[in-house]
């Protein structure tokens, strides 16, 4: 069981993620912004709690997106493992996510047993 961070603006997206999420025995925390991302990632570092994983959404129209959020991330945790997200499958950090500071990207509409793959293939 994997416990994943995701940063999510659309609410209806965050439930229909916490719903997939759990029906394969995951659980998962929802942030609308990546600067909130960044400190649950923390509290939850310092109390011991590490996530296994966090999915960022590339673009927040409203707050600090994706790309800024996990270079916050690696300042807090070197071995942060991010999923990057994004409908915009040209964006360079969609094409080599590793070379931005994400594991993989999965790419917006996904389905059931693409997110659930992406968390475990994150894990390793």
């Amino acid at each position: 069981m994997a416990s994943v961070l995701i940063l999510e603006d659309e609410k209806a997206l965050q439930r229909l993620y916490e719903m997939i999420l759990s029906v394969h025995g995951h659980s998962c925390v929802c942030t609308d912004d990546g600067i909130e991302t960044v400190a649950k990632y923390r509290d939850s570092l310092t109390a011991g709690n590490r996530f296994d994983v966090v999915i960022l959404d590339l673009t927040i129209p409203e707050g600090t997106g994706g790309s800024e959020a996990v270079a916050l991330l690696q300042q807090v945790d070197p071995n942060v493992k991010a999923i990057v997200t994004s409908g915009d499958i040209n964006d360079p950090r969609m094409e080599n996510p590793t070379e931005h500071g994400f594991v993989l990207a999965l790419p917006k509409p996904f389905g059931l047993v693409e997110l659930s793959e992406a968390v475990e293939k994150a894990m390793g």
